[in-house]
């Protein structure tokens, strides 16, 4: 791995980007739609306001952005295992298709898809 950084690190600096910018524009939203909260303020600290008025309306769509965010992980995990030599379910699926092993293929698909629907089927 370049400058011995570990794998998830390399995963995270892929994902975080992307996550970031949504979960800050979907809470930005979330604040406007509270925003009738606070004009009064009150003594109202930030935080506060952020959890009693802004997370309930971004709650759901904050746990969606969890389940999507496991499958794009899982979906960066297979080059920076491949092209780092690191063991890992990625690099299980490169070997895989490389070797044309149609059935480890299969099943490592089945695996992701039951991870994938177990993180998108948080808390209803």
């Amino acid at each position: 791995m370049i400058l011995n950084a570990p794998g998830y690190l390399a995963i995270a600096l892929i994902v975080f980007p992307k996550i970031y910018r949504y979960s800050r524009s979907l809470l930005a939203q979330s604040l406007r739609i509270a925003a009738h909260h606070r004009r009064p303020r009150r003594g109202l600290g930030e935080m506060r306001v952020l959890a009693r008025h802004v997370l309930p309306v971004a709650g759901p769509q904050m746990i969606a952005l969890a389940g999507v965010t496991v499958s794009i992980a899982l979906g960066a995990s297979i080059p920076i295992e491949a092209l780092c030599g690191l063991p890992g379910i990625g690099q299980l699926a490169w070997q895989a298709a490389l070797s044309r092993d149609l059935p480890l293929l299969v099943n490592l698909t089945v695996l992701v898809t039951l991870v994938t629907l177990l993180a998108n089927s948080g808390p209803m």
